[in-house]
């Protein structure tokens, strides 16, 4: 326990700085309340107490990650409760004080199509920084976030949002405040400016001739580098990753571990040269943490003529088994600065942290981040000449001959009728049309691209039903209907919509 004497005229007190107070107010498991942390007054909607399952089958946890069974509790939103994508539920952590770099750990749970947004917020006298942020579906299980919390007097906040209202139950627990493991504090150092080069604008790297001119010195972490390769990223028969993000066949950067001797969140560093713009720079890059085991991305904005060093977006947990696009946006700068992005070691086997693709230019970020990116831009033409139904099912070299009439079954453009489909009656469900639709909310024109013009709507204007279902079932084939049935299940989840 770290404390600071203070004596005045024979009086001592003595003042925790980093002590159990600080677990007693941040620290929770939520097993029999909120412990310290209370709902924020001017939220849309509160946070509550969950066990178990939740009452959305499409979303929420299972149970709790303390204990993994019904006993346990968590602290939970109900999506249904919120009024709209832009309504909030902010839970707020009592006042604290730390005098040394210090990690902020919770697990959250974000499973289901409603899924809206999890930030969290350090709040001091003056500020409200955001430093950590997910947004969508992440994964059925419990994931782990890892957030660094420079010292100084701070609140903690944490906004959940619904993007609708079902399918959107989120959850977190086991929240915990720790001073940072030697690893993870940071030290900077004052850089003479003499010895700055300013590199031009733009930078672009994808690695295949080089390293472009980044460094990649890293000598307090000698265990995890940087490493330009290409190929593959496995775990013993477990391919995690195929090629790189810009060829398939090309190079890309990867953590390299030596596993003899690293330890939990030892890192690698890739310096981008200095730069110094009087606009909005904007940097985007490729990654890949594929494995639920990954370690951390962390991207720093550092100044050189102070050496501190500002977190500007960190990536951590699983993120699928593609290459995906992220960007950071940058303030104009009037002294040069550099940008810093981190991998760290997740402690554990199939830990693959990957970069490519880097890009660095002026201007505003006009991208999305991207959950698969592509290696080639498709333009798309709009036909001219007679199309395909507007529902498809082309027969391939591989698709045995006894299935094409399922396949001609299955297709339809809905001229005259349904075709073979079938819909399920409810206050909310499809209806053929024919031309231009909608009301004075959403405009549909008519569609033009088949030779009917007939399409399937969904009939959204009871405004006296809040939520429904418009099930539309592909058409039963006897014969081969043990062959496709994992084939219709899944057509039968495209064409579902609740709204």
């Amino acid at each position: 326990m770290d404390r600071i004497i203070l004596i005045n005229f024979g009086f001592i007190a003595i003042v925790t700085v980093f002590s159990e107070r600080i677990k007693a107010t941040i620290d929770c498991n939520f097993d029999n309340d909120l412990c310290e942390w209370r709902n924020k007054a001017d939220s849309c909607f509160n946070w509550t107490i969950g066990n178990g399952k939740t009452g959305d089958k499409t979303s929420g946890p299972i149970a709790d990650h303390t204990t993994g069974s019904s006993n346990g509790s968590y602290a939970l939103i109900y999506g249904r409760r919120s009024h709209n994508s832009s309504c909030s539920a902010v839970i707020q952590s009592p006042s604290f004080y730390v005098t040394e770099n210090s990690i902020l750990s919770f697990w959250y749970h974000m499973n289901g199509n409603g899924i809206g947004s999890l930030n969290v917020y350090l709040v001091s006298k003056h500020t409200r920084q955001r430093i950590w942020q997910k947004t969508g579906r992440q994964s059925p299980d419990w994931l782990l976030a890892n957030i660094p919390v420079s010292p100084g007097a701070s609140k903690i906040e944490m906004e959940a949002t619904a993007k609708y209202h079902f399918g959107s139950d989120l959850a977190v627990d086991d929240i915990t405040l720790r001073k940072a493991p030697p690893s993870l504090q940071r030290t900077t150092t004052t850089l003479s400016p003499t010895t700055i080069q300013i590199a031009a604008l733009p930078i672009n790297c994808n690695f295949e001739d080089g390293l472009c001119g980044f460094r990649t010195y890293n000598s307090n972490f000698s265990s995890a580098s940087w490493t330009r390769k290409n190929g593959t990223e496995s775990l013993g028969k477990f391919t995690f990753l195929h090629g790189d993000n810009t060829t398939g066949s090309g190079s890309y950067l990867s953590l390299a571990i030596d596993n003899n001797r690293a330890l939990i969140a030892d890192r690698a560093s890739l310096y981008i040269p200095a730069i110094r713009s009087q606009k909005m720079v904007c940097l985007t890059f490729a990654y890949s943490l594929p494995s639920h085991t990954s370690g951390v991305i962390q991207i720093f904005q550092t100044g050189t003529t102070t050496g501190n060093a500002t977190l500007m977006k960190q990536l951590s947990g699983y993120h699928g088994l593609y290459w995906k696009s992220t960007f950071v946006q940058f303030l104009p700068s009037f002294e040069p600065m550099k940008i810093v992005i981190e991998g760290y070691y997740s402690g554990e086997p199939g830990c693959v942290v990957t970069l490519d693709d880097i890009h660095l230019v002026e201007g505003i970020c006009d991208v999305q981040e991207s959950k698969r990116t592509t290696r080639a831009v498709t333009t798309t033409f709009r036909p001219t000449t007679k199309t395909s139904p507007a529902i498809v099912f082309n027969k391939t070299s591989s698709c045995p001959s006894e299935y094409f009439g399922l396949l001609n079954e299955l297709s339809c453009d809905f001229t005259s009728n349904l075709c073979n489909y079938t819909t399920i009656n409810s206050p909310i469900h499809w209806q053929r049309k024919k031309g231009a639709g909608g009301n004075w909310i959403a405009r549909i024109p008519e569609r033009k691209n088949t030779l009917s013009g007939y399409y399937l709507t969904l009939n959204i204007s009871t405004y006296a039903v809040r939520h429904g279902e418009g099930i539309l079932k592909t058409p039963e084939n006897k014969s081969n209907l043990s062959m496709f049935w994992n084939f219709r299940t899944v057509a039968r989840k495209q064409f579902r919509y609740q709204s």
